[in-house]
């Protein structure tokens, strides 16, 4: 069996140094062309199926994968989530502009 594993791409957020925790996210310009490279770098894998976080941010880094990979299934998880960081974050972003 081969593993691939992919962080999702750069998020608004993650440039703007916002801890995210469980929110969605917003996929930033960057981390557009980050999808397309990974998804050139990966075209000529064997893929039996993609898991992902089921936040937008992971969803939409898995989507060019789906498309290149039709017959693998894309199985979101809510146990491939981020680290909830609780009332801490809600707090936190409330300071970050």
């Amino acid at each position: 069996m081969h593993l691939i594993l992919i962080r999702h791409a750069e998020t608004i957020e993650n440039h703007r140094g916002i801890i995210q925790g469980q929110r969605p996210g917003q996929i930033s310009e960057l981390g557009k062309q980050q999808i397309t490279a990974v998804a050139e770098t990966l075209k000529h894998e064997t893929v039996d199926a993609i898991y992902s976080s089921d936040l937008l941010r992971c969803i939409e880094t898995a989507q060019p994968l789906r498309q290149l990979y039709k017959d693998a299934p894309l199985i979101l998880s809510s146990e491939l989530r981020e680290f909830s960081y609780g009332k801490f974050l809600n707090s936190q972003s409330n300071s970050n502009p």
